[in-house]
């Protein structure tokens, strides 16, 4: 395929994710999602714990050889789920990598959507809720808090490896990466906050009403430029 249309593909397919993702910031702002949540044994926990994690990992230490070793096992993973042969596995405090046989996308941006250890996190929680049954609520608390520490790990390395200069980000173009990475990042948010509160049914019919509405917002914009671009070529026509 000639490169200007991959190139293409890639710019449209980007959009598409920009659009997705606004639909969904709009979406949980019209839910009023933190009027549902239960604030004394999940909300006040996990936003402190975010917090906290965002100051420490910020300011004090990013614990970069704990980041890569998430991070190449989170490929190493996805390679499997896709059925790919894996090599070598590199990991070291200035990066890592995994030998894969053809990645495609989802196998190359999986670290930068996937919380590794937000998800091993409640995986734990989950083999001690098998083991002692129902959790009491302090229980409840240092999980909340821990998906909030975890998860800020996640955003603020993710941002930090973002910024600097990815071979994964290169592989299947910067526009249409980072577009992939903020859609599936928002929509792993979205779906924890609609999980917490219940809303699903809701939150469904707000996600399609303000993609309709995102759409005709769109639609007049594009209608209102062409209007006036074609007016400016008239009044440029009846100049010469």
């Amino acid at each position: 395929m000639k490169k200007w249309l991959v190139q293409l593909m890639r710019a449209a397919m980007g959009l598409v994710l920009l659009f997705l993702t606004a639909g969904l910031v709009w979406t949980m702002a019209a839910l009023h999602l933190y009027q549902k949540l239960p604030w004394e044994t999940m909300a006040f926990p996990a936003v402190g714990g975010f917090l906290g994690g965002l100051l420490f990992f910020t300011l004090v230490s990013r614990v970069l050889v704990v980041y890569v070793f998430g991070h190449e096992l989170t490929h190493w993973f996805a390679a499997k789920l896709f059925l790919r042969e894996t090599g070598d596995v590199t990991i070291g405090s200035k990066g890592g990598s995994v030998a894969v046989q053809k990645p495609n996308i989802w196998i190359t941006l999986a670290p930068y959507f996937i919380p590794f250890y937000t998800l091993l996190w409640v995986l734990v929680y989950g083999i001690f809720r098998f083991g002692y049954g129902e959790p009491n609520s302090l229980v409840l608390k240092i999980l909340y808090s821990g998906i909030g520490f975890t998860y800020a790990f996640h955003v603020v390395l993710t941002v930090h490896s973002l910024l600097r200069e990815q071979a994964d980000l290169k592989a299947n173009g910067g526009f249409l990466s980072t577009s992939l990475i903020l859609f599936f990042n928002v929509l792993l948010l979205a779906v924890g906050l609609l999980t917490a509160t219940g809303q699903w049914r809701h939150g469904a019919d707000q996600f399609v009403n303000k993609l309709g509405l995102e759409y005709r917002g769109v639609a007049g914009a594009v209608e209102w430029t062409w209007e006036k671009v074609m007016s400016l070529a008239a009044w440029i026509q009846s100049l010469i």
